[in-house]
Formats: structure tokens, sequence, C-alpha cells
């Protein structure tokens, strides 16, 4: 099966090739079988379903963080690309979201909870690139420091309660509703003292090599 984009012709018209999508999770798995034109396959990105030399590109977009062996990853993209394909991948910088991720782990260690690394500590923009040029040729890297703005409290409080399970307070912990709610009164505090959007830097590298 072949993934393949062309330029785009006069009309403006994409000629998309056949497309699958996979992912280690069942449920993620059912949601991308909804997409019109995909296939579908639960797998592992280190030990991919697919035959060599089967695909003109792969991409692998912020997702390598949770892959637990990525130079392993890295080579079974290449192992299922065709020559000359190409691979497109996409990592957030090592230090990303700052703000509201000190938050989480300031309420996380008053619980006593040992702190954990940032998820990004495995790989991020600095390293994806060396570890992208062990295994491909004409390796590019295109840098865009971005960030999350907020006008209010509750999305960033919906965002710090998401990342709680990266640092250490998870589904399980007899601490989430404590820590959650520590990160409540933190965000609501800040935006009660302070005019201008909540300004977080979450800033990422696209990374392109060919087989």
């Amino acid at each position: 099966m072949r993934y393949g984009l062309v330029p785009v012709p006069p009309s403006g018209v994409w000629n998309i090739g056949a497309l699958s999508g996979l992912d280690s999770s069942p449920a993620a798995t059912e949601a991308c079988a909804a997409v019109r034109g995909v296939r579908a396959v639960t797998g592992d990105a280190i030990a991919l379903p697919f035959p060599d030399d089967g695909f003109d590109a792969v991409t692998a977009r912020h997702m390598l963080y949770h892959v637990s062996d990525v130079p392993q990853a890295l080579k079974e993209a290449s192992r299922v690309l065709r020559p000359g394909g190409r691979v497109v991948a996409v990592v957030n910088h090592a230090d990303v979201t700052p703000r509201i991720a000190s938050v989480v782990q300031e309420q996380a260690a008053a619980r006593g909870l040992a702190p954990m690394a940032s998820p990004n500590a495995t790989v991020n923009s600095g390293s994806l690139p060396d570890q992208l040029a062990d295994v491909f040729d004409e390796v590019r890297t295109v840098v865009y420091d971005n960030y999350l703005l907020f006008d209010s409290s509750e999305p960033v409080i919906a965002f710090g309660e998401a990342l709680m399970n990266f640092y250490g307070v998870g589904d399980d912990s007899s601490h989430r509703e404590a820590v959650a709610a520590g990160i409540n009164d933190e965000v609501r505090r800040w935006f009660a003292s302070n005019q201008g959007p909540w300004r977080d830097p979450k800033g990422y590298v696209v990374c392109t090599g060919r087989r």
C-alpha cells in the first residue's frame, strides 16, 4: 500500500494515494477508521505491521515521545519506505509550555510526588535531527518558535489537568483531585492579578529525510 502526494495541478486538487493510519490504541484506531479513505491499523511504531518498500511517505506527528525506542521506530519507518521515499517527523522543543508545566509540577511536589522528566526529554527539537540523520539522507529541519495564548483561565486549567499524567499524577493517583484543585487555584489567581493573555512557549520542529 502506498501513500503519495504529487504537485498541486492547476485545478488545485491534490492527487492522493492510499492512506494508512497506525496507532497503538484500539480506540484511536477506531476513530481513524471512521475517516473516509483511510486504512486504520493497530500496531507499534517499533515493529510496523507493513511490508518492506510499501510507502512513498511516512509521517510521525507529535508521537515519537510515546515510543519506547525512537531509533528503532525510525529504522522501521525507513524499512517500509520505498527507495527515495520521505519521512516527516514533528517534535516539540525540550522545554515546552514551561509556565503551566511548572504549575503542575509544583502542585504534584506539594503532595509529596517525585518530579518526573518531561516527555520531551527523550526526543525533542535538539535531538531529532541527529537521530534522523543516523537513518536517512538529506535531513532538513524547519524550526517554529510558537506560543500558546490563553485569554481566560478555563482552557489553561484544562490544559494543565491534561498534563498531569506526564508528571506523575496518573488517573488512579489518590492525589489527582487535590493536584487538579491546586492547578485551578493557581491559574485563577494569576488571571485575577494580571492583565493580558497567558503566554506559554510551545515551539517545535518539522524534520524531513529521504531513504
